[in-house]
């Protein structure tokens, strides 16, 4: 049985989201390369559509200056672009958590 990973989903302007920080470090990337890492995301999707500004989840670490709300979707793909252990994880728990409803 898979061990679920914890990554916390909350609802940002009627949208499930997750933190892109945090699932890049679920995904088991090296922590040298995000900056890199979420510069590509932003170029691959839409902002305000895929991604969203916060500036909440910039006062969690400081030192991170490129944080911002991935939904549902397009965090499962970038799982499903960079193949990792704890990517292969994360596309079934973003699956299932898009799946049930959404409670604001």
């Amino acid at each position: 049985m898979l061990n679920k990973p914890k990554i916390e989903v909350v609802i940002h302007e009627g949208q499930k989201v997750v933190d892109s920080y945090t699932l890049y470090c679920k995904m088991g990337l090296h922590i040298a390369v995000y900056n890199r890492w979420v510069r590509n995301a932003r170029n691959r999707g839409g902002k305000d559509i895929d991604w969203f500004l916060n500036a909440d989840l910039l006062k969690l670490n400081r030192r991170i200056k490129a944080r911002y709300y991935f939904t549902l979707d397009f965090a499962r793909a970038m799982c499903i672009k960079d193949r990792t252990k704890g990517s292969n994880e994360l596309i079934v728990f973003l699956k299932e958590e898009q799946n049930k409803p959404l409670n604001i």
